[in-house]
């Protein structure tokens, strides 16, 4: 208890220990009482280690002879378990020593740590190996012998994944991986330095995304509906909750500003009450489900992928993926072809230098709400970032012949549009090669499998839902557009109020395209929370598309032409791609249209229109959505006034109109509320109009990156 104590000063509570525990040996005496001995003599060992006071070389040196003297008793045929906790900890002890031999102490070291290992087993101990795994790495890897360190961690990442297949409830699951992250970095590191870049790379992949990667490799089991009985009344309940949470939090919901997303007129600290407890019982609701059924919850684990099934991922010779990674003191990119992968490492942009760099200068500028700030400083981020990723450097030395990057980010890396990386004053990165992007390896080798398991369609089935809250004038011109296009019927083609999540999900069952154009919002503080607004208040969120009855085996592409479909951050250390867009790709969708960022009402609607355009007319997604990008940077005022504005002002006089009438109706019968929804809504409606004629007197209206690069490409080609 002194050992461990919290008040009083730290030296002084070790000295009472180490006499404590002294004065017990006068009575614990080995010939009377072996095993009390033993254990005393371990845990004096142990204080003596970290004793504050006196000599450091004597302390060892004690702690040292009283390991030895308990494993005189904690044998391994007698004392199994405690032999090893003690061969642990004489490790430990050596591999600090000050005195004697450094090479001798620390092959004594490993012998010890070995000795543990016979008995902590990943399969049966999995805490006690992972400690003892850890310490053979992190002793061998001061050292620099990169292949001992190896062996040490891993065994610890075996220990990992054992503990995390025991755990019942993702929060654990989380945690475990959060706290043994070093070990993956370092096992990593070690490899690198050995040129094992395939097990390196292995090892990245590894640890990427391993909630959705679960989820997505055993969601498809129930995809027929064969739920069990007891699980299906859980998901009921979850459903249950799910439709109180929207009723109770539908009115502090407001929209801001002509963008496509929906913000909370309170910070998740001022949710009611109700609400609290309602989220408290949906994740109380998810325990339960993950402790009678590890397949519906998605907690079975999924194997790791080898480099082959992973160079099987790059169709054709002129394609690389571009695995980014990292660590504390650096950033790798690994490079892979259909040959040998290969890395780039910038020293020096490590966690602190470039993802704290990126928290500051992107994230939080973005996620305060200064929103004109952010934007206006974007292109300089953007700019520094490259110079950081040394990106002119990696592509001159792996990448000349090279057309198509799959990019891989890692942290807040997937926060970027590495479209609207600088390469020159004249090109950026989305100039020189076609993107798409993935959370893992894993996730995409399930969307190409899972697509190669099935029939396509001759001809794709469209489904719209538009301007679900009657408040995007843009969306709704947009969708009509779309429908004129693909000759959507009015069965597949959703409209405000008729927009409801029942409906929502039943076109998600009987179309293989979806094109969702209206409000959502990616929950900072509650990622499973974030959603797709839809009419009368409804909505979709992360969390149902993780369900595993959420299964469309059909369902080819969503373009979600909406706010922060793609944006992600956990603000843990461990890289978990939980969007809605991803939360798409779990429910069966080969590839995803997505956001980075709450996108431009107007400029949405016309990049979507091209995108459409484009893969109507052959291109594969990558590049549709770079000619469509290239399309909004280049577009003149002159050829906005002559291709667009016409119509958009026919059909933005039409809304805004109809917007009048319908005010007139809820004033009339005394509907406060949507009274005033429908003035705002006309009054954004109003002021687009008024920017149309500004747009065509200006040289390149939609230049800037905030209008074009927060489309991103996410699954296969």
């Amino acid at each position: 208890a002194l050992k461990n104590r919290i008040r009083g000063d730290r030296a002084d509570n070790l000295e009472r220990s180490i006499a404590s525990y002294e004065q017990a040996l006068l009575v614990r005496t080995r010939e009377d009482f072996p095993v009390d001995w033993a254990g005393t003599q371990n845990n004096l060992e142990a204080a003596l280690k970290n004793r504050i006071r006196g000599d450091r070389a004597d302390n060892l040196e004690r702690s040292i002879a009283s390991y030895e003297q308990a494993l005189l008793v904690r044998t391994r045929e007698d004392f199994p378990v405690d032999w090893a906790t003690t061969q642990n900890n004489l490790a430990n002890a050596l591999s600090e020593r000050i005195r004697g031999d450094r090479a001798d102490n620390l092959e004594r070291a490993i012998a010890g740590y070995r000795n543990a290992l016979k008995v902590r087993l990943p399969a049966s101990f999995p805490v006690d190996c992972l400690q003892t795994g850890r310490n053979l790495g992190n002793a061998a890897f001061k050292e620099g012998q990169w292949e001992l360190a190896s062996e040490g961690y891993g065994v610890a990442m075996a220990a990992i994944e054992q503990s995390r297949n025991w755990s019942v409830t993702e929060e654990r699951r989380q945690e475990i991986l959060s706290q043994s992250i070093g070990v993956y970095e370092n096992a990593i590191h070690c490899h690198i330095q050995r040129g094992h870049l395939s097990q390196a790379l292995e090892i990245v992949e590894r640890v990427r995304s391993k909630r959705l990667v679960e989820l997505m490799g055993t969601g498809d089991l129930y995809q027929t509906g064969e739920v069990p009985d007891t699980i299906r009344e859980i998901l009921r309940r979850l459903d249950t909750t799910q439709q109180q949470l929207q009723t109770a939090t539908q009115k502090q919901l407001v929209t801001t500003g002509p963008t496509r997303s929906r913000v909370a007129t309170a910070e998740s600290a001022e949710l009611s009450d109700a609400i609290k407890a309602l989220e408290a019982e949906r994740r109380e609701l998810r325990n339960q489900l993950a402790k009678l059924d590890p397949i519906a919850s998605g907690f079975q684990d999924v194997q790791p992928l080898a480099l082959k099934e992973m160079q099987s991922l790059v169709d054709n010779p002129q394609t690389a993926l571009l695995s980014l990674y990292i660590t504390d003191n650096e950033t790798h990119i690994f490079i892979l072809r259909q040959t040998d992968p290969e890395v780039f490492t910038i020293p020096g942009q490590g966690y602190k230098a470039l993802h704290l760099w990126l928290r500051e200068n992107w994230l939080k500028p973005y996620t305060e709400r200064k929103t004109a700030e952010w934007a206006e400083k974007m292109p300089k981020v953007l700019a520094e970032l490259s110079d950081r990723l040394q990106l002119n450097d990696l592509i001159e030395q792996h990448l000349t012949d090279i057309t198509d990057l799959i990019l891989i980010p890692h942290l807040l890396l997937h926060q970027i549009p590495f479209a609207a990386l600088p390469l020159s004053a004249t090109e950026l990165l989305g100039d020189r090669f076609t993107l798409r992007y993935a959370p893992g390896c894993q996730v995409l080798k399930i969307c190409r499998d899972r697509h190669q398991e099935t029939t396509p369609a001759a001809t794709p089935t469209y489904g719209i839902v538009e301007n679900a809250t009657n408040d995007l004038p843009c969306s709704a011109y947009e969708g009509q557009q779309l429908a004129q296009t693909f000759g959507v019927p009015r069965s597949r083609h959703l409209q405000g109020t008729a927009a409801t999540a029942i409906a929502y999900r039943q076109l998600l069952k009987n179309c293989t395209s979806i094109v969702s154009t209206h409000h959502a919002q990616h929950r900072l503080d509650n990622p499973l929370e974030s959603h797709l607004l839809l009419g009368n208040g409804e909505s979709v969120t992360l969390g149902q598309l993780l369900l595993p009855t959420w299964r469309f085996p059909d369902l080819d592409e969503v373009f979600l032409s909406c706010c922060e479909t793609s944006f992600t951050f956990t603000g843990k250390p461990i890289d978990d791609v939980l969007t809605l867009g991803t939360g798409f790709l779990c429910a069966g969708a080969n590839s995803i249209i997505g956001t980075l960022w709450s996108v431009d009402d107007l400029a949405t609607a016309l990049f979507s229109l091209q995108y459409h355009h484009h893969r109507q007319t052959g291109s594969d997604r990558p590049t549709a959505l770079r000619q469509a990008q290239n399309h909004l940077r280049q577009l003149t005022g002159k050829t906005f006034q002559d291709q667009y504005a016409p119509a958009l002002q026919q059909h933005l006089n039409h809304e805004f109109d109809r917007l009048c009438d319908l005010l007139d109706q809820a004033e009339a019968e005394g509907d406060g509320d949507r009274a005033k929804a429908l003035e705002g809504a006309a009054a954004k409606t109003e002021k687009i109009l008024a920017n149309l004629k500004e747009y065509g007197q200006r040289d390149t209206p939609f230049a800037h990156p905030f209008y074009w690069a927060g489309f991103t490409c996410q699954g296969l080609r």
